[in-house]
């Protein structure tokens, strides 16, 4: 049913999120050089790794000197780069702005890679250093397609500990396999865009995790 759920939604709103695309990939070629878009391998569980797709809001080779690699912080596995100047295109920062950087990756949930709702894709590197430091629940986060979107992005990437991002992806995985209900994966896709345009308010911890209940 999630794959059905799936389809039917990127086949109904496909005018909608098509054209963004299509616009968005011009104006950023035009005003900030190519690539318009940004590829990257990316683990999506049972060791499979995918090249998934977003739109270039970084400049250019800045992936190079800013990752997991280079970037060592004992407090925080998940790589959450500031959204500022030094780093983003001017153009990218609106892209972010508006949560439009992502959007590519429909092509992905069209294929069967990835799903709209689910723990995000990792880059190995970073998946490795999760299942060393949590091994008994990194894993877990794989136990339904790989999304978009899902709950750690209602409350917000700079509101959770690793540990806690990793029990709402786990939390979530679990539910989906065993009560799955399209209302709430509707609701968390809605919820996501009212967040992102600055119509509602980021969630809790404790409340995404009542979704689910």
């Amino acid at each position: 049913m999630k794959r059905l759920f799936d389809l039917i939604l990127l086949i109904i709103f496909f005018p909608f999120w098509g054209g963004i695309i299509l616009i968005c990939y011009i104006f950023n070629i035009l005003l900030e050089g190519f690539p318009g878009f940004y590829s990257s391998i990316r683990n999506i569980g049972d060791d499979k790794n995918i090249n998934i797709n977003k739109f270039r809001v970084m400049k250019k080779d800045i992936d190079k000197k800013l990752n997991r690699a280079t970037v060592l912080n004992d407090n925080q596995i998940f790589l959450n780069l500031p959204i500022n100047k030094t780093i983003y295109t001017n153009f990218g920062l609106k892209l972010e702005r508006f949560g439009i950087t992502e959007l590519p990756q429909f092509f992905s949930v069209m294929i069967g890679d990835m799903s709209i709702v689910g723990a995000r894709p990792l880059p190995q590197n970073v998946y490795d250093i999760l299942k060393k430091k949590f091994p008994n629940i990194a894993q877990n986060r794989y136990e339904t397609k790989c999304g978009l979107t899902g709950l750690p992005q209602l409350v917000g990437r700079d509101f959770l500990s690793d540990k806690e991002r990793l029990e709402l992806e786990t939390s979530y995985c679990s539910w989906a396999k065993t009560n799955y209900s399209l209302i709430v994966d509707f609701k968390i896709i809605i919820y996501t865009v009212f967040i992102v345009l600055g119509l509602k308010k980021h969630f809790t911890f404790g409340e995404v995790i009542s979704f689910l209940q």
